[in-house]
């Protein structure tokens, strides 16, 4: 996409909301990292870590020398975050736990157990634990929306020190 600056009127637009590529980035790696009773980075983190990073960068638009904003209605965030998320691969192994990889187990296998039964009060073990796509896309959703109204969270730092 063509480089584009924004005007200060465009970015106080009661009704939108502006992301840039490095908090969208960190804010799906983190989500993807501690969105499950067992904290761990994400299998394949290098592929996924390029694949979002081309994902915004096709899909935002360059503001500086390696810079990119997106801006999105309220309403706009999460179906675009499940069409562009929920399809890339690495995205998908999250939501396949260690045992069933150990299994070989696809993540697209009709077969798959449906769902686990659990409360608050019990752990999951590691090699049981996976990421609901659904809560992750939720997760990142809401976090950006928070970012952008002034919550102060930063989640370029953390990519920064993912790999």
């Amino acid at each position: 996409m063509d480089e584009h600056y924004f005007t200060k009127e465009e970015l106080n637009r009661p009704d939108t909301f502006i992301v840039n590529g490095h908090d969208f980035l960190g804010c799906v790696i983190f989500h993807a990292t501690v969105c499950k009773e067992n904290p761990s980075l994400p299998r394949k983190i290098d592929v996924l870590f390029e694949r979002l990073t081309t994902l915004y960068k096709e899909q935002f638009d360059k503001a500086g020398k390696n810079f990119y904003l997106k801006e999105f209605k309220y309403t706009e965030l999460r179906p675009w975050l499940r069409e562009h998320l929920l399809p890339i691969e690495e995205i998908k192994l999250l939501n396949l736990s260690i045992y069933e990889e150990k299994k070989g187990i696809d993540v697209d296998d009709e077969n798959r157990d449906g769902f686990v039964v659990t409360d608050r009060h019990a752990s999951i073990k590691e090699e049981h634990d996976f990421v609901d796509l659904e809560a992750l896309v939720q997760n990142v959703s809401n976090d950006l929306i928070l970012h952008s109204i002034g919550n102060n969270v930063s989640y370029a730092s953390f990519y920064k020190g993912a790999i």
